[in-house]
């Protein structure tokens, strides 16, 4: 077989993010390759940059033997490389036909060749019934099927597939599966990026891993989920110990005023069957848990299974469509997401999404903007201070200016400036130096022992089940498995929800 793909120490800066860092990658004709890695491996970084959406910063890249670092995307399409986006964007307002049209004159630029091109994908890819139906209202197992089928109007032989089956039905991704077999038999070496692990672990014959902009591991499916550099980028790494971190506060009231809802011998928090969605992308599928008063609890699960989606629906940040959100007595799912905040709910999102340009004090005071808690304002910041002391002695500056681990504690800090009864955290570790993400966890534990009920979403699964009362694994959307921290953390079920082997 002949050689399609190869690049050699490609890499690409953003600043001083090395988003690819020498990455050295091969395919060989009528392939499948699984392409797979944590949050922030670069995984669609390198797709745009062999499809020439981006620019190299440097290294080289080879098509059937041919350089084209610099070559144009338009070159590259006509070369024979078609992809997919993650983010689907066909053209609105046309048609099937013609938004496949696009494609096709570029390969036949007489009209009744590219018609009846298009008319043949159309055909192959199952949306013949469609052709005059305009892209918006397609299902998204259709316009999934179309962003596929205007790749192929190209002719490619190599075809890059960005989550093609991220937020399909399990009838819907079956048939997707086949198709992207089909797809390969007829002539076509496809490299794709998956969420959904049982599927990329199927479908590819070789499996490449990225993390941090990496490869650290190559090889058939089961050799990469046995491998232990996969298994600590996915799963995370501890320290072994034992006994849990001492408390770096000493134990009192919580931060703001004691509840009532602490005594309750029901949930705090309690999801039931709750299906949520982004437009018609369902993410979330009859999704079910509990979090009990002064619960630690771990929600656990591989890239794109519905973690922050989940945190969303609690928030009021996303609608559910189905289902019921309760939280004590009260529905959350009827309220806004002031409401919510206002009865004792907090998250700290992912990336922290700070006030860069307000100081750290000020930042932590827009976490106590409710009426309720204003009178506690001071209070409650002494106590932040006392928990994050380096927070104290940088008050005057502004966010910017701090380091990635002081941003987080900012971060957390201000979640507990609202006095929550219910802190959602999610991915607090994301981004950190491990000796950083070891004072994260040791201050979670110390916020729950202050009696703070904590969900924790968290990409450092050996860190977060340690530490964690009781966690549930969500897989594409649905939870699959629920149990104590640490005996889930010898669960090979955990193993196969992350690496889908």
């Amino acid at each position: 077989m002949s050689e399609v793909l190869r690049t050699e120490q490609l890499r690409k800066l953003f600043g001083g993010l090395v988003a690819v860092n020498d990455v050295e990658f091969a395919v060989e004709e009528g392939e499948i390759v699984g392409l797979i890695g944590p949050n922030g491996a670069g995984k669609t970084t390198f797709f745009n940059l062999v499809s020439g959406a981006m620019r190299v910063s440097s290294g080289r890249i080879f098509f059937q033997g041919r350089e084209i670092t610099h070559a144009p995307a338009y070159q590259r399409a006509e070369l024979g490389i078609g992809r997919t986006f993650q983010i689907m964007k066909p053209f609105p307002r046309l048609t099937v036909m013609e938004n496949l049209l696009v494609g096709a004159y570029l390969r036949h630029p007489n009209r009744h060749a590219a018609v009846r091109w298009a008319a043949e994908v159309i055909e192959m890819m199952g949306l013949a019934e469609f052709a005059s139906a305009s892209a918006r209202s397609l299902t998204t197992a259709g316009r999934k099927r179309l962003e596929v089928a205007r790749a192929l109007t190209l002719s490619p032989t190599l075809l890059l597939l960005d989550e093609v089956v991220a937020g399909l039905n399990p009838v819907e991704a079956e048939g997707t599966v086949e198709l992207i077999r089909r797809i390969r038999d007829r002539g076509a070496t496809i490299i794709m990026v998956e969420h959904v692990m049982r599927v990329i672990m199927g479908l590819s014959d070789r499996i490449v891993v990225l993390a941090n902009g990496s490869n650290i591991a190559e090889g058939t499916p089961q050799q990469v989920a046995t491998n232990p550099d996969v298994i600590t980028a996915y799963l995370g790494t501890h320290e072994g110990r034992d006994a849990r971190p001492q408390a770096t506060w000493s134990p009192g009231t919580p931060a703001g005023e004691n509840h009532s809802a602490r005594d309750d011998t029901g949930p705090t928090l309690a999801l039931r069957r709750v299906q949520a969605a982004y437009g018609d992308v369902q993410v979330l599928w009859d999704v079910s848990l509990e979090v009990r008063p002064g619960e630690l609890v771990a929600l656990i699960g591989a890239n794109g299974a519905g973690k922050t989606t989940t945190l969303r629906t609690v928030a009021r940040l996303l609608r559910v469509r189905d289902g019921e959100v309760q939280f004590g007595t009260n529905r959350l799912d009827q309220m806004s997401s002031h409401d919510v905040v206002n009865l004792g709910v907090a998250m700290v999102p992912e990336g922290r999404q700070l006030f860069n340009q307000m100081t750290v004090e000020e930042n932590l005071l827009t976490g106590s903007s409710l009426a309720r808690t204003r009178t506690l304002r001071r209070t409650n910041l002494d106590r932040v201070y006392t928990l994050f002391p380096l927070l104290r002695e940088r008050r005057r500056q502004e966010a910017s200016t701090l380091s990635g681990g002081e941003q987080q504690m900012l971060a957390i800090g201000r979640g507990l400036m609202s006095a929550p009864r219910l802190l959602m955290l999610d991915e607090p570790s994301l981004g950190l130096a491990p000796t950083i993400v070891e004072e994260v966890f040791r201050v979670v534990q110390d916020i729950r022992r202050e009696g703070i009920t904590v969900l924790l979403v968290e990409q450092n699964v050996q860190q977060a089940l340690r530490i964690a009362d009781r966690a549930y694994v969500i897989e594409s959307g649905r939870i699959v498995l629920e149990g104590p921290g640490p005996e889930l953390l010898q669960s090979a079920e955990v193993r196969r929800a992350y690496l889908g082997i």
